[in-house]
């Protein structure tokens, strides 16, 4: 099938859509043990809770600790569960509950590593992992349905959220030395890259809809929950240690030492820079020591309209500045709902969910707590010819249920048009022509005045 793409950005190759799917005449519950015609890949070390594996034969298998998973299969968990998993090229999953992931792809050898690659669908839930031997040759390849992830080794963090379309992306240091690596991640539609992911100390917010990027710093709690992270992904790795699985008697789990206590060190500094993508930094206000919450996300906007039009709308023509109509799409990697609180910097007071400003401008702007806007530039804009065009523009400001907030620009494009001259004549003063459009010639006594508002059309008498 071809590639999915949902109304909120968020991508699934047509390859995934078709392990997602199963087969046309899809299996029962499988036997414990091996299963015959499939590829094992790895095997589960660790298990809180219950987990289950689809095979690409349609069969259904509920995980324990020992069993194997195969490639193509659709691992996930249950409510309040984690599982852990091992593969054969030394690569470590930690999965936290609800959370789904697609083994579409893993083909290892150790004698002819330029020839392995892995290809895995993170669809839904919170992961962190140690990327393995596959990796430093850069065939392995981590999709979301928001992103997909280049790596070349380190130790990724994600959580995505498919039903907001919005992905958070961090790495922590690696287990056993401490060293901070770092990944790409890539637009899944175009290809193109939209962001780095280098420091410990941030984390990438993306968006599938609008497919913009965003680096902020991260809070007290997340940090607590990258420890708790790494102490669940150190967990698996010890169950691993001295697994001597043989899927093909060549393929096996290397013997791994882990510090618990390793610096936090990062060759890009405490907080590296690096390279933003394809966006800048932006910055969010309110309180991110300690709390869990995360400020939302403002994206910028851009409307177009001509002069002697109102820009409005209404159900799914709506003008609105957070849902994403004018390119922008805001969002709240918690979940929770946003409110505009401000425009240009001031707050608004608002009568029946709706406030009035008048812009710099002149314009006159309508705007709800909900995002939507009306502007109305008629007055000011009729100077405007034809094929002329002025911008405007305005912040506004979104607020979370918590009070963090942050700001975005909205720029509305005023396209000019032709507006046909006046002919003014003084009191006292007299044409002899009737209203009516003829082919003879207009006399006149006294003054004549021909006015054009189009400041830059010539008029002639």
């Amino acid at each position: 099938p071809p590639d999915l793409v949902a109304p909120n950005g968020a991508f699934l190759s047509g390859a995934t859509v078709t392990l997602l799917a199963g087969p046309l005449a899809p299996g029962q519950y499988a036997q414990n043990g091996d299963i015959a015609g499939l590829l094992k890949i790895g095997k589960v070390q660790t298990l809180e809770g219950e987990a289950t594996a689809t095979h690409s034969d349609g069969t259904k298998s509920v995980l324990a600790v020992g069993e194997a998973v195969y490639q193509g299969d659709i691992v996930e968990t249950g409510d309040g569960s984690k599982l852990g998993v091992s593969f054969i090229d030394n690569t470590v999953f930690s999965m936290s509950a609800n959370a789904r992931m697609v083994l579409n792809e893993l083909i290892f050898d150790p004698a002819a590593a330029g020839k392995s690659s892995m290809v895995f669908n993170l669809v839904e839930g919170a992961f962190v992992f140690v990327a393995g031997e596959v990796a430093p040759n850069g065939n392995m390849q981590i999709v979301t349905p928001i992103a997909t992830m280049g790596i070349r080794g380190t130790t990724p963090k994600v959580l995505i959220n498919s039903q907001l379309g919005v992905g958070e992306f961090t790495v922590l240091p690696d287990p056993d030395t401490g060293h901070v690596g770092s990944y790409v991640l890539i637009n899944p539609s175009t290809g193109a890259i939209i962001g780095r992911v280098d420091s410990d100390g941030d984390k990438w917010v993306v968006t599938s809809l609008s497919n913009e990027a965003v680096r902020i710093g991260k809070t007290g709690f997340d940090l607590l929950e990258d420890k708790a992270a790494l102490d669940e992904l150190r967990e698996v790795v010890s169950h691993s240690l001295g697994d001597r699985t043989q899927l093909d008697g060549a393929n096996s789990f290397d013997q791994i030492s882990f510090n618990s206590n390793a610096s936090r060190g990062n060759d890009n500094g405490a907080n590296g820079g690096g390279d933003n993508g394809a966006t800048g930094e932006r910055s969010q206000s309110g309180d991110t020591t300690g709390d869990k919450d995360d400020p939302p996300i403002a994206a910028d906007d851009a409307f177009t309209v001509n002069e002697d039009t109102i820009l409005t709308g209404s159900g799914a023509g709506e003008v609105n500045v957070i849902n994403g109509s004018g390119g922008g799409l805001d969002i709240d990697p918690d979940g929770f709902a946003v409110t505009v609180t401000q425009v240009n910097g001031q707050d608004l007071t608002f009568v029946g969910n709706v406030a009035s400003v008048v812009l710099p401008s002149g314009a006159i702007l309508l705007i709800s707590q909900t995002g939507n806007i009306t502007y109305d530039g008629r007055a000011i804009h009729q100077y405007l010819a034809i094929n002329e065009t002025a911008q405007d523009s305005f912040t506004y400001t979104i607020e979370d249920l918590n009070g963090y907030s942050d700001t975005a620009t909205v720029t509305i494009t005023i396209e000019g048009l032709n507006d046909s001259p006046i002919i003014q004549i003084l009191a006292g003063d007299s044409a002899a022509e009737s209203l009516i459009e003829t082919n003879s010639p207009l006399a006149v006594s006294g003054t004549l005045t021909l006015i054009d508002v189009d400041v830059t059309d010539s008029v002639n008498a």
